[in-house]
């Protein structure tokens, strides 16, 4: 392990993934690349043969295109597949739910009620993904329903201290924060792209202003985040400010806006 990376405790559980797209990928890496799990301990459950063959040959884990398989495999159940497909794949491993299992269900738009209305007796919590959790700097949000186990909560609590930071929100607020977190990066990337593709047409080497681009905006918000400062104050230290902050400003609030507004129609949806 290189000098400063943080160790973290192991886990000693195994986990299925219910779905294994992008995001569970992502949270499967994350906690393999610790080495908080081993790749025995998750068995990773997906309808395309061919994802379970990536995920099998790269990250070593189990896998099974069966959903009742995973949860026959392990207690800690996380459910990452598409929102519509979640009742109907929590109904078809409902048999082999129990008490002692715990889902975390990562989809947008499915609130606890529901989750909790097909799981029979399991415990349910419902975290709202943020993929910088890849290299341990995720934003995300975890929602708990009906009273869990203290000894569930310290799992969940290992499991997302080793994806980056967190924080307990109630449960009807997860559109507008899924907003913000789990579509969040979305807003930011083009930002990053732009600002490096605008300083190499003036002949800069263009892996390094991606690289100085990145750093600017990461600096930036760890600027904001040790100082104590706000960002109004802490834009007045640099005297040249060429943006326009209200078309900015703008910019970002409807970006926003429009991700909360798709996201309730999408709970709405489902709900029916």
């Amino acid at each position: 392990m290189c000098e400063g990376q943080e160790v973290f405790p192991r886990i000693e559980e195994k986990f299925a993934f219910l779905g294994s797209g992008i995001i569970a990928g992502v949270w499967m890496e994350r906690l393999l690349a610790t080495k908080v799990i081993q790749p025995q301990q998750i068995m990773a459950c997906d309808v395309r043969p061919q994802r379970l063959e990536e995920l099998a040959r790269n990250l070593g884990v189990h896998t099974h295109p069966e959903n009742s398989k995973g949860a026959e495999f392990a207690r800690v159940l996380v459910l990452a597949p598409p929102p519509n497909a979640v009742v109907s794949l929590l109904r078809e491993i409902r048999l082999a739910l129990g008490s002692g299992h715990m889902v975390i269900s990562l989809a947008a738009g499915v609130p606890l009620a529901k989750l909790e209305q097909e799981v029979g007796e399991a415990a349910v919590v419902r975290v709202m993904p943020n993929t910088p959790a890849l290299v341990g700097e995720a934003m995300n949000l975890v929602a708990f329903g009906r009273p869990i186990a203290e000894s569930d909560r310290r799992i969940l609590r290992d499991l997302l201290d080793v994806l980056g930071k967190w924080f307990e929100v109630p449960d009807e607020e997860m559109d507008a924060w899924c907003a913000l977190c789990a579509v969040g990066p979305t807003y930011i990337f083009p930002v990053i792209e732009a600002l490096a593709s605008a300083a190499a047409s003036h002949g800069l080497d263009a892996e390094k202003a991606l690289a100085a681009a990145a750093q600017v905006v990461g600096g930036a918000a760890h600027l904001v985040l040790e100082s104590g400062r706000s960002p109004a104050e802490l834009k007045q230290m640099i005297s040249l400010r060429p943006l326009h902050e209200e078309e900015g400003r703008k910019l970002f609030t409807g970006a926003y806006e429009e991700a909360v507004a798709k996201l309730e129609a999408l709970e709405q949806r489902l709900a029916a």
